[in-house]
């Protein structure tokens, strides 16, 4: 609730939009989501994704806050899209990508682990 709250005051601001801040949220829910099925059907707790996990992420956003502080707001170059929004859209495409690609290697993982029971399933119908 904490980083929902702290992301959405994010997007609120002029800083960047309302948009990307929840495209980033999305990625930081859907690799937390991760994390708590893996520790339900895996018995691991993997918190760290390319070496950064919680505490990177929030140091990163801290920087960001300064960041908003010292630069201010300048919607610079790219028209209505400031720094700060490539910056949280760059972060959040990033989040998604490990988020599909854990996902992916859970999968296989598991389809390894426990093959499927088709014919169970067609004998019972």
């Amino acid at each position: 609730m904490a980083t929902t709250l702290v992301v959405v005051g994010i997007g609120l601001s002029p800083y960047v939009t309302l948009e990307v801040a929840l495209f980033a949220l999305a990625g930081y829910l859907l690799l937390s989501i991760h994390a708590f099925l893996s520790v339900r059907v895996l018995g691991e707790l993997k918190l760290s994704h390319l070496n950064a996990g919680p505490t990177e992420l929030r140091i990163m956003l801290i920087g960001l806050t300064l960041g908003m502080i010292i630069f201010g707001y300048d919607p610079g170059n790219f028209g209505p899209i400031s720094g700060f929004d490539i910056f949280v859209g760059v972060v959040a495409g990033v989040l998604i990508l490990v988020f599909v690609l854990q996902t992916a290697a859970t999968s296989q993982r598991l389809a390894k682990e426990e093959p499927a029971r088709n014919d169970e399933w067609r004998k019972r119908g």
